[in-house]
């Protein structure tokens, strides 16, 4: 019994590093583009979905995914946030998984 639970160990940890190894390029991508124009961002990814201005002048981003999961029988939102300053260069973005559909979606709230 116990080498069964060794095995799945390391069956689990190589599925785990190979997960890794492949959402790495996808962050690479998104990491590329801090620094970049605004232009080169919908070049990249298309018109965003929302567009989110600030107080300051900056604009928020938005690109939204859309999942649905099987085992708990809900949707799930993957969000894609880029902040853009006024000068239109892109400084940051940051993602985040959620089951609030865009619509009902408060950006200000969820980002804090």
């Amino acid at each position: 019994m116990k080498i069964h639970l060794t095995t799945l160990t390391k069956v689990l940890m190589i599925v785990g590093l190979l997960i890794m190894l492949a959402c790495h390029p996808i962050k690479d991508k998104f990491n590329s583009m801090v620094g970049q124009p605004k232009k080169e961002l919908i070049l990249k990814f298309g018109p965003p979905d929302k567009i989110i201005e600030q107080e300051d002048g900056d604009k928020i981003y938005l690109y939204t995914s859309q999942y649905y999961n099987q085992g708990m029988k809900i949707n799930r939102y993957y969000y894609r946030f880029f902040f853009i300053n006024n000068n239109g260069i892109v400084y940051h973005w940051t993602e985040k998984y959620s089951t609030i559909p865009p619509n009902e979606l408060d950006v200000n709230v969820f980002l804090h």
